[in-house]
């Protein structure tokens, strides 16, 4: 009776003591996140004009400090959680993964008009998205900005990129662009949930990172639309919200190249954040575009990318021999 009792309370602790060390196999780990976690299905918004009408200026801080030139762009989400914005740079261990963006170090909340009105600086926009209905790609701008060496900013949505993906290859790898974040599937903002403008972010900072191998640190809300919350979610999530203060009025059909020429070029000043479109919409930019260029250039305007024109730092890119992937469809 007492060797058998002796051998059951043996066993019963080597039961416990599987299972306790079965337990801690486990603590500090991060469960992998579940399959199609980032595979929504947006409903599709429609409006009419992307364009609305807005004051200059920045709203927030007015000495809203970017992050340091150079310094790596990647932070915990422990950091992100905490609103902590030092950034770590990657362990020699760690490498980038191609499915998925690095994550971007939390900016300042706030919404910009145009940039500094003391240098003689423009920056052209292009919006580039798609709802559920298809868009298209319009490749006489395209051509024109090469001819004429023309540096700009390319608000680029995930759907649409995943329906072009030769022209976001060609996009990405063009050192005169800056590619930008227009959302996925182009929703009013102050319509949907938190959850999903963080969704509408992420998925198409993922999909640049796996068509070009960059990301992009400004974007813009589709229709200009915006709230608190989505203010605050973009700022957590690391890029800059850019509206604009010359409406080019090129998604009308009845604005002509000539009035719109004129119409840019009368409005323009230093610091101006033009809005145009690339996607189709933008039914007489290709005509109006080389005058447009032409004329700020005379006036002594210096062409630049959204980010140079507010000093915003350059984002990590893919190691060369990581990537980008070919270009895929959806």
């Amino acid at each position: 009776m007492m060797k058998t009792a002796l051998m059951t309370i043996a066993i019963l602790w080597g039961s416990i003591f599987l299972c306790c060390r079965g337990q801690d196999d486990h603590v500090g780990k991060t469960p992998e996140a579940a399959p199609g976690a980032h595979e929504t299905s947006p409903t599709e918004i429609t409006r009419g004009n992307d364009e609305k009408s807005v004051s200059s200026g920045v709203e927030g801080s007015e000495n809203s400090p970017s992050p340091e030139l150079g310094s790596t762009l990647l932070a915990t989400p422990e950091g992100m959680a905490k609103g902590n914005s030092t950034s770590q740079p990657p362990r020699e261990t760690e490498v980038f993964s191609k499915d998925e963006a690095p994550v971007l170090p939390p900016v300042e909340k706030g919404l910009v008009f145009n940039g500094p009105r003391d240098k003689a600086r423009v920056a052209i926009t292009f919006d580039a998205c798609e709802t559920a209905k298809p868009a298209r790609w319009d490749q006489k701008i395209w051509d024109i900005l090469v001819a004429k060496d023309a540096k700009a900013t390319i608000f680029l949505g995930g759907k649409w990129m995943e329906s072009h993906p030769e022209q976001t290859v060609m996009i990405g790898q063009n050192p005169n662009i800056e590619i930008a974040n227009h959302s996925y599937i182009h929703p009013d903002f102050t319509k949907i949930s938190e959850a999903r403008v963080r969704e509408e972010i992420k998925r198409t900072q993922d999909v640049q990172w796996r068509m070009t191998g960059r990301q992009g640190i400004t974007f813009r809300f589709p229709y200009g639309y915006y709230d608190d919350k989505s203010l605050a979610v973009a700022a957590e999530m690391g890029v800059y919200p850019i509206q604009w203060d010359v409406v080019s009025g090129d998604p009308s059909k009845s604005v002509k190249a000539k009035p719109m020429a004129r119409e840019v070029l009368n409005k323009a000043q230093n610091g101006s954040i033009i809005i145009f479109h690339i996607n189709g919409r933008g039914w007489n930019t290709a005509e109006a575009l080389p005058e447009i260029i032409d004329g700020l250039r005379a006036g002594g305007f210096e062409l630049v990318t959204v980010s140079e024109l507010m000093g915003y730092p350059t984002p990590a890119s893919m190691p060369v021999d990581e990537g980008p992937l070919e270009p895929h469809g959806k």
